[in-house]
């Protein structure tokens, strides 16, 4: 026992702390590192704004990786005209994905650096992870070393095992701003943009010793650097214009010249530079003769299509941009857009009917239907386009049986049939008398309850044939009050207005009329009623709406952000800030019991099923994570199988455990000192799975053997005995 003990003192950190949580048996597994409390992310439909991107030949196919909503997406570009999504990677935050050979490596901001083995793309598998103290987001691998880029530090990684990746050193550079990294031979090339005194500097760090960094060289002279890319003796800096830098000697760089090449609109973005010519990534795109460094000159360059970063693979090359351009570069001067694979999505409402979620889209202003029967495998089954006057905007909608009924501003009420979802078509659709706009609706039975614009501030629209709806009646504004939103509970509804809440008795359709209203310092956009109150936003009040010819208000929260909210038992599901969960079981005092945020995620609509919330997170696309509440524990262990089932008798462990769904599996067999002395890494099918671990040469003793799932994450002491 005491040689067992001075091996664990003598452990590093990283075993001691793996020991630690093998002790504490069947401790939920923390998979992402974003601010959370009792609720966690599980999947969703991954397409979103695209950024980061990578791409090559992996065993002789071409594929691009790069970061869209919510997800690290992968194509198949063996046919450049007509790339083939066949996989992603679950990310709830960005990641800035960097390929060599068949593994890629992801800077994913406060999840550190995270390795996946993409030897077959559609099966990306995890690898091996690395936390990081500070959030990186940009990485660059040079043979078994990685260089990573936060605010302030580049830390250096040894990745020589994609298994256990860990942290040599830390680079820090105390005035920050530091942005993209491009490592050759002895060099690291940083660009920054330091908040004072305001001016763009590049930093040159010798990584020659790996375990001490230090900075060779730093030039200010720039107006807004971004990328950096560097071939021969020369580095080349993306900026409003192409800054080019002799580094023959690393230690004494200085600019040969800076070249303007027309207008970019937006900013200048990634750079890849192959046989003299550099590709840059800006809108629009172009290529750049560097045959003569000190003079390069445009050759070619394209009127549609922009690049944000981009890959090049044989003569094509692949740029984000609201998802993946592809050009023809085999002649750099006629470059020509090929094709537009779109990603580009900004959901903003969410409705769910069984195993369909129905989304509104701003950027396309129109409603797509979504298969989520699996929320790791969503996919989009149509999209239908609502034509209004101008502009992009948030289609407002409700459900009822196969009808989505749509606020669609001027083009008045839209109805749409999707009792075939992957083919969506308009039954009927009327327009608001005067030409008003309608801004929100609640549909029950055989009524529309109108949110509108001028003489119909409140309408009413009989729907009982959903092939001709019309008006039947409307209040105009009073007293220069809009309504923007509408629900409605028994004979009544409830109204957020610019003033605050409207009640309107709407017992007769044809004669509604208001009764009260309940005044508050801000408009109200949102409106949510169970019970006897009355849930408005933003941001989040209550009011009491038990005497409805009296509703006053009883507790308000100036901190929370709402943009859309579900109730239902006693939480409030509110999109924001990401998504917060409050216990409303006493409304007057409502307490936060959940929430979820992460890195550049917002929340603009929210629904609550079958114990998964549904989040429209605009441009990361739709999120589902599940809420455990305040039965955490008791939740937890309902999902775990009742007990692993392990035999240890005679020279092999056997042992079982059951799946539900389709899952990641990690099988490990740790000994007492915390080395991994079996792993696996498997994808599998629900169903129950009985396995064997070979024990010929183990030493009989104490394991551990840890099996983790998307499920649950378990760890069971056993003793083998030979």
């Amino acid at each position: 026992m005491t040689k067992i003990l001075k091996s664990l003192c003598s452990l590093n950190y990283r075993l001691l702390k793996k020991i630690v949580l093998i002790v504490i048996i069947a401790l939920p597994l923390t998979v992402f590192a974003q601010d959370s409390l009792n609720v966690r992310f599980v999947g969703g439909y991954p397409f979103g704004n695209s950024f980061w991107m990578t791409g090559g030949t992996v065993n002789g196919h071409d594929y691009v990786f790069f970061n869209s909503g919510s997800s690290v997406i992968i194509l198949n570009v063996d046919e450049p005209a007509n790339p083939v999504k066949i996989g992603h990677i679950f990310s709830p935050i960005a990641m800035n994905p960097f390929l060599v050979d068949t593994l890629l490596y992801c800077a994913a901001y406060d999840r550190g650096l995270l390795i996946y083995n993409v030897s077959n793309p559609a099966q990306p598998i995890l690898l091996g992870q690395c936390i990081t103290p500070y959030p990186i987001w940009d990485i660059f691998v040079q043979d078994s070393l990685g260089f990573g880029i936060g605010v302030d530090s580049m830390p250096i990684f040894n990745v020589a095992d994609p298994l256990n990746p860990t942290i040599i050193s830390t680079w820090h550079q105390p005035d920050g701003g530091l942005r993209l990294i491009h490592v050759r031979g002895d060099y690291a090339y940083i660009t920054a943009m330091r908040p004072f005194p305001y001016d763009g500097t590049l930093y040159i760090v010798d990584v020659s010793n790996p375990d001490s960094a230090v900075l060779a060289s730093q030039l200010n002279y720039f107006f807004d650097p971004y990328d950096v890319t560097v071939s021969g003796n020369y580095m080349y800096i993306n900026e409003p214009q192409l800054c080019v830098v002799d580094i023959a000697d690393p230690v004494n760089p200085f600019v040969v010249g800076c070249f303007y090449f027309g207008p970019v609109y937006g900013y200048m973005g990634d750079m890849h530079i192959e046989d003299n010519y550099l590709y840059s990534g800006c809108s629009p795109f172009k290529i750049i003769d560097i045959s003569n460094p000190q003079s390069p000159f445009v050759v070619g360059a394209t009127f549609e299509g922009g690049v944000s970063f981009l890959a090049k693979i044989g003569d094509y090359v692949y740029g984000t941009f609201r998802g993946i351009n592809v050009f023809d570069v085999s002649e750099p001067q006629l470059p020509f857009l090929v094709t537009e694979y779109h990603t580009y999505h900004y959901l903003t409402r969410v409705k769910v009917s069984g195993n369909l979620a129905i989304v509104s889209d701003y950027d396309q202003s129109g409603i797509k239907t979504i298969n989520i029967t699996d929320p790791q495998d969503c996919y989009e089954l149509d999209y239908f386009k609502i034509n209004r006057g101008s502009g992009a905007w948030t289609p407002e909608f409700e459900i009822q049986n196969n009808y989505v009924y749509v606020a669609a501003l001027d083009s008045g009420l839209r109805i749409l049939n999707i009792s075939d979802p992957a083919n969506i078509i308009e039954q009927g659709h009327c327009y608001a008398p005067d030409s008003a706009w309608i801004w929100d609706l609640f549909v029950r039975g055989d009524y529309a309850y109108i949110a509108g614009s001028k003489n119909y501030g409140f309408g009413i629209a009989n729907v009982s044939n959903p092939s001709n709806p019309y008006f039947i009646s409307g209040i105009p504004w009073q007293d220069t009050f809009q309504i923007h939103d509408v629900f409605v509970v028994g004979d009544y509804a409830y109204c957020g207005a610019d003033d605050g809440l409207r009640i309107i008795d709407v017992s007769n359709q044809y004669n509604p009329y208001s009764i009260a209203k309940c005044s508050v310092a801000v408009y109200c956009d949102k409106i949510f009623v169970s019970g006897n109150y009355a849930y408005l936003g933003s941001p989040l009040r209550v009011i009491d709406v038990s005497d409805l010819y009296n509703p006053f208000l009883v507790a308000e929260h100036l901190n929370i952000s709402v943009k859309g909210i579900h109730i239902s038992g006693n939480y409030a599901y509110i999109a924001g800030d990401g998504v917060r969960v409050w216990d409303v079981s006493d409304p007057t005092n409502c307490q936060e019991v959940g929430y979820y945020t992460a890195r550049f995620m917002a929340g603009y609509g929210v629904y609550f099923t079958n114990g998964y919330i549904y989040l429209a997170a605009g441009t990361k696309g739709l999120w589902i994570l599940d809420f455990y509440g305040m039965d955490i524990n008791e939740k937890l262990t309902r999902e775990l199988p009742a007990k692993l089932t392990i035999n240890t008798i005679g020279k092999n462990i056997k042992f079982s455990y059951e799946l539900k769904r389709h899952s990641r599996v990690k099988i490990c067999l740790i000994d007492v000192c915390g080395r991994i002395t079996k792993k696996s890494i498997t994808n599998e099918s629900p169903g129950k799975y009985s396995k064997e671990i070979k024990g010929k040469d183990l030493c009989s003793g104490v394991y551990f053997l840890q099996i983790e799932t998307s499920e649950y994450n378990m760890t069971e002491k056993i003793i083998l005995l030979k």
